[in-house]
């Protein structure tokens, strides 16, 4: 690496690319990657989304007796949403924020390794702005889920306390 041009043998340079060509070369990356990333995203997130559901969903299933039980009590719905939903939502945004930084170093080292046969360093960053919007986008869709939760909670019924237990 050299600001000036050198007096090297061909044998000896392995390549001869400069900061004139690496620009082209991530501007190249970065017009033909944007789209793909955009679609990225949106599937990402409705995998998040059905996932989210499907394991929330589960755990209000087996729960639904003892919501049952709460409903029968008195509990109103505003709380046992409180007692269950809270939990979940508290797991759901620590697990989400503590996976951020791995998700960067995996897909700093995927890109890494797809890139080492190029003549520069091509360096994979994550701003700042952009972790934050992925962690808003993972908070509103999950936030949509809980929504759904709310009512699947209105609905379990008061007779399924009463129900004889197998």
């Amino acid at each position: 690496m050299s600001n000036e041009s050198l007096n090297l043998d061909e044998r000896y340079l392995a390549s001869d690319l400069a900061p004139a060509d690496m620009d082209k070369i991530s501007a190249q990356m970065q017009d033909s990657m944007g789209h793909v990333m955009d679609m990225m995203t949106a599937a990402a997130t409705l995998v998040y989304l059905v996932l989210m559901y499907l394991l929330t969903k589960t755990v209000l299933d087996r729960s639904a007796r003892s919501i049952s039980y709460m409903k029968v009590f008195g509990y109103r719905n505003r709380e046992i949403n409180k007692l269950y939903l809270h939990s979940i939502t508290t797991v759901v945004i620590a697990s989400l924020l503590a996976s951020l930084p791995l998700v960067v170093l995996g897909i700093s080292t995927l890109i890494r390794a797809a890139l080492a046969g190029y003549g520069g360093n091509m360096e994979a960053y994550a701003p700042a702005d952009r972790l934050a919007l992925i962690a808003a986008i993972g908070v509103a869709t999950y936030a949509v889920v809980a929504f759904l939760h709310t009512r699947r909670i209105k609905r379990v019924p008061l007779a399924l306390a009463l129900k004889a237990q197998e």
